[in-house]
């Protein structure tokens, strides 16, 4: 992993007046991502229609033919600009107490450096798996979708976007 100082001491030679220098961190920041998002994970709370219910993360796509991924982090005249777009689409597993499995997928949209931290990032291809009995429908919209596991991993993308700063 590339740290400030190493970038500073890269530059290139043509650009001594540090009027723009940009590295590409897209394969470092997609499997830094990917990592931190498979970590999560959300218990249903106990107030919850079924408490216990254990939700994880099963598969992070960071690279589709409509948003591929991109990150870098850029120099202008001295001041280090952080260049990130990407959609992840996570892909996630429900087992509930009943020994009833559900499985889905979620992508958020457009994580990009317009974005401020905590103001939440917008879904978009929310689904649930065939197998997905219709009674576990709204429970699932409600902590996957909605809340519970949505916050998680938006907290993920947050934490990830703090990591990059720190970092570079």
């Amino acid at each position: 992993m590339s740290t400030r100082n190493e970038i500073k001491e890269n530059a290139s030679v043509w650009n001594t007046a540090g009027t723009w220098e940009e590295r590409d961190l897209t394969t470092w920041a997609v499997e830094t991502i990917s990592k931190q998002l498979k970590a999560c994970t959300y218990t249903l709370p106990e107030s919850s229609p079924d408490p216990g219910a254990h939700i994880k993360i099963t598969k992070v796509c960071m690279d589709n033919e409509q948003s591929p991924a991109h990150i870098s982090v850029a120099t202008v005249r001295g001041k280090k600009r952080y260049i990130y777009e990407f959609s992840p689409m996570v892909e996630w597993k429900a087992k509930l107490s009943n020994d009833k499995v559900c499985t889905g997928s979620i992508t958020f949209l457009d994580v990009d450096s317009t974005h401020e931290i905590g103001e939440g990032y917008d879904v978009t291809n929310y689904k649930v798996g065939n197998e997905t009995p219709r009674d576990c429908k709204y429970l699932l919209e409600t902590f996957v979708r909605d809340g519970g596991m949505r916050g998680i991993l938006e907290k993920c993308l947050d934490d990830w976007v703090v990591f990059f700063r720190k970092n570079y």
